[in-house]
């Protein structure tokens, strides 16, 4: 059985980049809170979809946790009349 969807591509259809505009947060201990992530001044810009290793020098052979977070303005996606 073939479980598989079709694609199908539109002109039309809104899309939206997720590959950028994420921040990284390191948490050596593994044990940070979200509060105490919330707080901290040591966020940096990074993308999703590439490592951290690759990203940032100080991160090259680090192995541990690590928070992301996102903030986006999404558009509101348009409708079509028919």
């Amino acid at each position: 059985m073939n479980s598989h969807l079709p694609l199908h591509f539109s002109d039309n259809a809104q899309r939206v980049e997720l590959e950028y505009g994420w921040e990284l947060l390191v948490d050596p201990s593994g044990r940070m809170q979200r509060e105490e992530a919330e707080a901290s001044l040591a966020w940096r810009s990074a993308r999703v979809g590439l490592s951290w290793n690759a990203q940032f020098d100080d991160l090259r052979d680090y192995m541990g946790a690590a928070w992301y977070r996102q903030s986006s303005i999404f558009r509101p996606f348009r409708t079509h009349a028919t």
